[in-house]
């Protein structure tokens, strides 16, 4: 049972990233910034005026540009999940 929710999870978890990647591209027309939290989309927008920050699709896209290794770049998908049970 917990190995068939693995691979259901690992599936899962590789379209999502995979969706992620290509919505950096600049030519996409999926928006990254639906994959990202709000907290993360605030962040990358940075800090001052709103009415003058950049839209978040914009700064994410900007800031995976300037990446040494830009993720919409890297190969497609995930190379590895590692499950761990944390105990609480």
């Amino acid at each position: 049972m917990q190995a068939r929710k693995q691979r259901t999870d690992r599936i899962e978890i590789t379209r999502v990233a995979t969706a992620f990647q290509k919505a950096l591209n600049p030519a996409s027309q999926d928006d990254p910034c639906r994959y990202v939290t709000s907290k993360v989309g605030r962040n990358v927008r940075g800090f001052g005026d709103p009415s003058t920050l950049p839209p978040c699709t914009r700064a994410i896209r900007d800031s995976d540009a300037e990446l040494s290794k830009p993720v919409s770049k890297a190969p497609r998908g995930v190379a590895a999940i590692e499950f761990v049970r944390y105990r609480h």
